[in-house]
Protein backbone atom coordinates (compact mmCIF):
# COMPACT_ATOMS: atom_id res chain seq x y z
CA UNK A 1 0.00 0.00 0.00
CA UNK A 2 2.73 2.03 1.16
CA UNK A 3 4.61 2.10 -2.37
CA UNK A 4 1.21 2.42 -4.34
CA UNK A 5 1.02 5.78 -2.36
CA UNK A 6 4.50 6.76 -3.49
CA UNK A 7 3.92 5.87 -6.89
CA UNK A 8 0.59 8.29 -7.64
CA UNK A 9 2.62 10.97 -5.52
CA UNK A 10 5.63 10.69 -8.01
CA UNK A 11 2.89 10.83 -11.20
CA UNK A 12 1.18 13.75 -9.43
CA UNK A 13 4.48 15.67 -9.12
CA UNK A 14 5.86 14.72 -12.39
CA UNK A 15 2.12 15.82 -14.15
CA UNK A 16 2.64 19.04 -11.75
CA UNK A 17 6.26 19.75 -13.10
CA UNK A 18 5.11 19.32 -17.07
CA UNK A 19 2.14 21.95 -16.48
CA UNK A 20 4.24 24.25 -14.77
CA UNK A 21 6.94 24.08 -17.43
CA UNK A 22 4.65 24.15 -20.29
CA UNK A 23 3.66 27.66 -19.45
CA UNK A 24 0.21 29.36 -19.55
CA UNK A 25 -2.18 29.32 -22.66
CA UNK A 26 -2.21 32.80 -25.20
CA UNK A 27 -6.11 33.17 -23.99
CA UNK A 28 -4.69 33.42 -20.29
CA UNK A 29 -1.92 35.61 -20.67
CA UNK A 30 -2.72 39.60 -20.14
CA UNK A 31 -0.65 42.40 -21.93
CA UNK A 32 1.54 44.52 -19.69
CA UNK A 33 -0.53 47.73 -17.62
CA UNK A 34 -3.77 46.17 -18.68
CA UNK A 35 -5.11 45.89 -14.97
CA UNK A 36 -3.61 49.44 -14.30
CA UNK A 37 -5.40 50.93 -17.34
CA UNK A 38 -8.82 48.99 -15.90
CA UNK A 39 -7.93 50.11 -12.43
CA UNK A 40 -7.82 53.60 -13.09
CA UNK A 41 -10.75 53.34 -15.31
CA UNK A 42 -13.29 51.53 -13.34
CA UNK A 43 -11.98 51.58 -9.40
CA UNK A 44 -11.77 48.26 -8.11
CA UNK A 45 -14.68 47.24 -7.41
CA UNK A 46 -15.92 48.07 -11.10
CA UNK A 47 -13.09 45.60 -11.81
CA UNK A 48 -14.48 43.03 -10.22
CA UNK A 49 -18.19 44.06 -10.54
CA UNK A 50 -18.00 44.54 -14.68
CA UNK A 51 -17.09 40.73 -15.69
CA UNK A 52 -19.47 39.33 -12.71
CA UNK A 53 -22.44 41.03 -14.10
CA UNK A 54 -21.55 40.48 -18.13
CA UNK A 55 -19.78 37.75 -18.99
CA UNK A 56 -20.56 35.72 -15.76
CA UNK A 57 -24.01 36.57 -14.47
CA UNK A 58 -25.94 33.53 -15.26
CA UNK A 59 -23.32 31.64 -12.95
CA UNK A 60 -23.58 34.41 -10.70
CA UNK A 61 -27.28 34.33 -10.23
CA UNK A 62 -27.26 30.17 -10.17
CA UNK A 63 -24.54 30.34 -7.03
CA UNK A 64 -27.07 33.03 -5.31
CA UNK A 65 -29.56 30.64 -5.13
CA UNK A 66 -27.13 27.54 -4.30
CA UNK A 67 -26.09 29.97 -1.50
CA UNK A 68 -29.81 30.78 -0.54
CA UNK A 69 -31.55 27.41 -0.52
CA UNK A 70 -27.88 26.31 1.86
CA UNK A 71 -28.89 28.79 4.16
CA UNK A 72 -32.98 27.80 4.23
CA UNK A 73 -31.45 24.37 4.38
CA UNK A 74 -29.29 25.19 7.19
CA UNK A 75 -32.10 26.87 9.80
CA UNK A 76 -34.33 24.22 8.79
CA UNK A 77 -32.12 21.55 9.95
CA UNK A 78 -30.49 23.50 13.03
CA UNK A 79 -34.64 24.26 14.16
CA UNK A 80 -35.02 21.03 14.08
CA UNK A 81 -32.57 20.05 16.05
CA UNK A 82 -33.49 22.45 18.69
CA UNK A 83 -37.11 21.16 18.69
CA UNK A 84 -36.38 17.80 19.51
CA UNK A 85 -33.55 19.25 22.30
CA UNK A 86 -36.62 20.64 24.43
Amino acid sequence: MEARRRCVGLILLAEIMVISRGGLPPSLVVSAGHNERQLQELNAVGMIAKPLFNEYLLAFELTSVLLLVAIAGAVVLGRGRAVRAR
